[in-house]
């Protein structure tokens, strides 16, 4: 997930802190609009309009923070090991950021990372990884231990030989987990053992029920009497007047509207190149669409922790993900041709065109069905 105000177009910079003396609940003497209503979008809404600045936040669909129910937070970038060591430590960064804002929205269920025999990569590949992702997270607990939202710092990965998991296997399903271990049993007990590498490792890494984020940033919101949200309305122009900008929407009924304000942000998911075009702004950029598919395993009792089993991307043992759902529903990605990766499914922007343009019939699939892309 992106940074909340990465892509950002001002006439010029924003220092609430030092620009105006402002504190909750007084009022700025400008307007903000922001274009987006997914979590980046609200999160800016909630936080500018806390300190009194009078906001607009303009989304097209008719709610706010749309997406799967369940995503994971990607905490220490475990899930695709090609990233670079600063992008994991920024994943957690975020991640804990995004823990604070909303506690209520997160399931906390750790991750288990397995790495199966026809894998060429080993278990201990990642251990200097999650060994400096621990101590970032210990320095971030240190330096505000309102950072501490992953558990104990020393306690961030836990390891799993063949003997613990043949063990644990023989444990009885636990129906509320409440340790590491009780965490493990159904993977120990339902996984193939004699297929994997090991140590298989335990993170405390969680998933967030975006169901439950998008209700509280409804009801948080609806509270801030500086914030106006503009549902269902779609942003068709944004024009720099000089002392400002105006930005030009059409609403359900297709009415035209005219909004001015004195900056603009763009939280516009994977449509944010669009909202770059309008004000002519380049960025080069990557858009992917993926899918995911959701499993019933009616039989299956007890609680899973997130899985994941690593794997070459693109290829027919790509990785592959299990997010466990409520009353024994599963949400599976598999990074192959033929499960989640699509022909022509990664875009990239141009020098004319800030917006990467995915196929037709993949945006007829992200706008009908409501899919999501990266």
């Amino acid at each position: 997930m992106e940074q909340v105000l990465h892509n950002v177009r001002v006439k010029e910079s924003i220092k609430l802190e030092n620009t105006h003396p402002i504190g909750e609940n007084s009022q700025a003497d400008f307007r903000v609009g922001i274009v987006g209503g997914g979590i980046a979008g609200s999160t800016a809404a909630l936080r500018l309009s806390a300190l009194g600045v009078k906001t607009l936040l303009f989304e097209a669909s008719d709610h706010l923070v749309s997406g799967p129910p369940i995503c994971h937070l990607h905490a220490g970038g475990n899930l695709y090991r090609e990233i670079s060591e600063q992008q994991c430590l920024s994943l957690l960064e975020q991640s804990i950021n995004l823990v604070r804002a909303y506690p209520t929205s997160v399931n906390r269920r750790p991750t288990v990372i397995a790495v199966p025999l026809g894998d060429e990569g080993e278990p201990t590949d990642i251990l200097p990884r999650l060994n400096t992702l621990r101590q970032h997270y210990q320095s971030l607990v240190s330096n505000d231990a309102r950072n501490n939202v992953l558990g104990n710092p020393d306690n961030y990965y836990r390891l799993y030989d063949r003997e613990q998991m043949e063990a644990l296997a023989q444990q009885t399903l636990p129906e509320s987990p409440q340790s590491p271990d009780d965490w493990m049993i159904p993977v120990a007990k339902f996984m193939s053992l004699d297929k994997l590498k090991y140590p298989v490792v335990l993170v405390e890494e969680y998933g967030v029920s975006v169901f439950r984020l998008s209700s509280a940033v409804k009801i948080a919101l609806a509270s801030h009497t500086t914030c106006q949200v503009k549902v269902n309305h779609s942003v068709s122009d944004i024009v720099e007047d000089g002392a400002g900008w105006q930005i030009k929407t059409r609403d359900k009924q297709g009415r035209l509207n005219n909004h001015k304000v004195d900056f603009v942000i763009n939280a516009s998911g994977f449509r944010t190149g669009e909202v770059d075009n309008l004000v002519r702004a380049s960025k080069n950029r990557l858009v992917e669409y993926k899918a995911a598919y959701v499993a019933h395993w009616p039989s299956q009792r007890g609680q899973w922790p997130e899985v994941i089993v690593h794997g070459k991307r693109g290829t027919p043992k790509g990785m592959a993900q299990l997010t466990p759902y409520p009353q024994g529903f599963f949400q599976l990605h598999g990074m192959t041709q033929s499960v989640t990766l699509f022909e022509g499914g990664l875009a990239q922007s141009t020098e004319r065109d800030a917006q990467p343009r995915l196929p037709n019939n993949l945006i007829s699939k992200v706008t009908e069905a409501g899919t999501t892309t990266n």
